[in-house]
């Protein structure tokens, strides 16, 4: 996290009871969640391995910061843009939205990877970790590419981790997907100088939001599709037909539709 080593060895610490919790309610209700459950517990190892920064810093020793970094930075870069989209493809009826959240989760892992493996592999070359206005700025811009294209690679990380939420069927992942992307526009515009480390806090914070959703879900059988986002602009009458081919009833009523 970016304030502190308390703060990150505590937000940690309660990320990941948070997301066994969701591990257990999505192997009982529906195993089809199970990569969406498991974004808290992965949160919280990274906000861990941000707290061994911290601790590195605080007692100058340089190599356990290399170390947390690195850790820190496997989850931001290519973990991100290939566990959330893989997540959202778990969850698509759809199959064109499945293979579209197939082709993002490896796009994303080889862009990440991409700016990862330079990074893991040489880190006196191309990472600098430093402390600025009590957060954390992990500098990679010697990249080759990151120093003449920082937007690009922004515009592509968030498209690669967000837009696969936004076409979710499920209107609480969509909703989780628009909050993902406001989240990473005020860290950028508040925080660009650790953004992050800053984005990643948010993200974590954001995550608790899941045990909400688990602990709703009552069953497998009354998850239900929800409507488009732009049938909220439709008059009452037409927001009651099926979207996208699925009855918004259940399904005996569905049966009977046919």
């Amino acid at each position: 996290m970016c304030f502190s080593l308390e703060a990150s060895f505590g937000m940690g610490a309660a990320l990941i009871p948070a997301g066994g919790y969701c591990i257990v309610q999505a192997i009982k209700k529906d195993p089809k969640f199970l990569p969406l459950a498991a974004i808290p517990v992965a949160f919280g190892v990274q906000q861990l391995s941000e707290g061994l920064v911290w601790r590195g810093m605080e007692t100058g020793n340089q190599s356990l910061v290399t170390f947390g970094s690195v850790i820190f930075l496997f989850f931001a870069l290519p973990f991100w843009p290939f566990w959330i989209p893989l997540a959202a493809s778990f969850l698509e009826k759809r199959p064109y939205m499945k293979r579209f959240c197939q082709i993002a989760s490896v796009v994303g892992f080889l862009l990440g990877m991409g700016f990862y493996l330079p990074t893991a592999m040489h880190p006196a070359d191309y990472l600098t970790t430093t402390t600025c206005l009590h957060s954390i700025h992990y500098d990679t811009r010697t990249l080759p590419f990151f120093e003449q294209f920082p937007v690009v690679f922004q515009t592509l990380y968030l498209a690669a981790t967000a837009v696969p939420l936004f076409f979710s069927f499920d209107w609480k992942i969509r909703g989780f997907g628009f909050l993902v992307v406001l989240l990473a526009g005020a860290a950028h515009i508040s925080y660009r100088y650790a953004f992050i480390s800053v984005w990643c806090f948010f993200a974590a914070f954001l995550s608790f939001n899941l045990v909400i959703l688990f602990y709703r879900m009552t069953s497998k059988s009354q998850i239900r599709i929800s409507s488009p986002f732009w049938a909220r602009f439709l008059p009452r009458k037409q927001r009651a037909q099926p979207a996208f081919g699925f009855s918004p009833g259940r399904p005996d009523q569905a049966e009977k539709n046919r």
